[in-house]
């Protein structure tokens, strides 16, 4: 399953990510100011790898971030609203 790649594209055009401390969270509907140049993570590319390999992910995860995606279109996850969710064999 490919993932929308829209924010990943907006981290690599962006340079990478500005720090919460010099580009905080408003709760405005408003454009992102790209003039703040100074980056506190720069990125410049991203990967799709394929799940289940523990191999890989674990190449992966020791030398850059990753994140990590659920599918959640599942009726227990739409009716999730707090804890541990346990379904399917998985906690």
């Amino acid at each position: 399953m490919v993932v929308d790649t829209a924010v990943y594209m907006f981290m690599v055009e962006n340079g990478g990510l500005n720090s919460d401390a010099d580009y905080s969270y408003t709760a405005k509907d408003s454009v992102c100011d790209k003039s703040k140049v100074e980056k506190a993570y720069r990125i410049n590319g991203y990967a799709h790898i394929e799940p289940n390999n523990e191999n890989l992910i674990n190449a992966v995860v020791s030398r850059f971030p990753m994140i990590a995606y659920i599918r959640a279109t599942q009726s227990q996850l739409m009716q999730y609203n707090g804890g541990i969710l346990h379904t399917g064999g998985y906690t």
